[in-house]
């Protein structure tokens, strides 16, 4: 009797003791049960963007429990190949550069990287006129140039800002600009090239210069400066907008280089403030600074370099003007 009751829950189960065409579905439908249970932590691994990833993930079953198994993994992979530059920004979070032991939750990644989003989308609002942005959303071409910008500027802040006091470290800021040529070469191969010592390059994280693949070419790369030029356009003209002291005008400049040169979340405070002059003034007064553009004059050697190599046009960067065209400013 055991023997033909557990026959009878073999039989249920592979749908044998069903009707003849009811077999065939039910073999096919375990079968495709198999391969989705192999194949699922394969196809998560090839997710192209988190969209993507999240809908596989609610998909079914099999997809969730793949994903439950390593999901900062599969966040990480997707975003760093559906956007490079936010991937790469994400990565130097000051969460990951001050304790880069700390295992940071997927909910927690992610808050940080819609954080950085928003900052970017805020920033991106203050810079354009309402025309201006309506362009952008209309042209996804425009907008991801713009937006790829913003994020490199606030990545090298990252990296050699905010008091990390390597603004004269000329051979890493190149090498960031060339995709991080050197900083991903075996270190005997890296070093025997190297004109000086470089902090950066010698201590730099798995994602350095990774949103440049290949190296910035020469649009992106005059993209970056004019989207830096104004930023601080916008925040030169927001502080002294509350100055009436001629002595503080005198200062200003060497502020403007100090408080960009934090990074874009800095800047954002400051042009969202009620009071900008008093939040700058703190700000500055929490960090080291440097009295340079450091970002600027980066740009323009890594140009010089492009130049050197017949990939750049010759002749100087033109300044930003707010009476500049819009394609002008944004999109050469």
């Amino acid at each position: 009797m055991a023997n033909s009751d557990k026959k009878t829950t073999v039989g249920h189960t592979l749908g044998l003791d069903s009707p003849p065409g009811c077999v065939w579905q039910s073999l096919r439908t375990m079968l495709w049960s198999m391969v989705v249970c192999k194949a699922a932590p394969w196809i998560l691994d090839f997710a192209p963007d988190l969209q993507t990833l999240h809908n596989l993930r609610l998909s079914n079953r099999a997809f969730y429990s793949a994903y439950q198994e390593r999901p900062l993994v599969l966040i990480q992979q997707a975003l760093q190949r559906s956007s490079p530059t936010a991937w790469e920004l994400r990565e130097m979070g000051p969460e990951h550069l001050e304790r880069p032991s700390l295992a940071l939750s997927p909910a927690l990644y992610m808050t940080h990287y819609r954080h950085e989003l928003y900052i970017i989308s805020r920033i991106t609002a203050i810079l354009f006129s309402p025309a201006e942005r309506n362009y952008l959303s209309r042209n996804s071409d425009a907008l991801g140039a713009v937006t790829d910008a913003l994020i490199r500027i606030w990545t090298f802040c990252r990296l050699f800002g905010g008091g990390k006091c390597r603004e004269d470290d000329w051979e890493g800021q190149n090498d960031w600009f060339a995709g991080g040529v050197q900083a991903h070469e075996p270190s005997g191969a890296s070093v025997s090239r190297r004109i000086g010592y470089s902090e950066t390059i010698d201590l730099a994280p798995e994602c350095f210069g990774k949103g440049n693949s290949g190296g910035l070419s020469t649009e992106q790369t005059i993209q970056v400066l004019r989207m830096w030029q104004l930023l601080r356009q916008t925040l030169r003209k927001r502080i002294t907008a509350c100055l009436d002291v001629q002595s503080e005008h005198d200062h200003i400049e060497r502020r403007i280089n100090q408080l960009s040169f934090l990074g874009l979340d800095a800047v954002d405070h400051v042009l969202v403030s009620r009071n900008p002059l008093k939040d700058a003034w703190r700000l500055l007064e929490a960090t080291y600074n440097v009295d340079r553009d450091c970002l600027g004059e980066g740009c323009h050697r890594w140009l010089a370099d492009l130049a050197a190599c017949g990939n750049c046009p010759l002749g100087p960067v033109s300044g930003v003007h707010r009476g500049d065209s819009f394609s002008t400013v944004a999109f050469q």
